[in-house]
């Protein structure tokens, strides 16, 4: 499996203990995949880019995850009623 340069900070995300460090780990890690998605975009659609871009997605999917539970983040799409709701 390659490996992609936003791995590595991503894999920081993911890993880091401490939560007053998180929320930067974690804006590094988007930063490093907007600007592969940026790249991927102007390269074109061939199968190891659509690869990559699967995984990109699951890492996304990933720092969500990471924001909305160890960060206390609401989950994006829920109005404010259903954010109560779910307190």
């Amino acid at each position: 499996m390659p490996s992609y340069s936003w791995q590595s900070v991503f894999r920081q995300a993911q890993d880091e203990p401490d939560l007053a460090k998180l929320h930067d780990r974690v804006m590094e890690a988007e930063g490093a995949i907007f600007e592969r998605m940026q790249e991927l975009s102007s390269d074109g659609a061939g199968q190891a880019a659509r690869t990559e871009s699967r995984e990109i997605q699951s890492a996304l999917n990933d720092l969500l995850h990471i924001k909305s539970e160890r960060l206390n983040w609401p989950m994006p799409g829920l109005k404010e009623a259903d954010f109560d709701k779910t307190s």
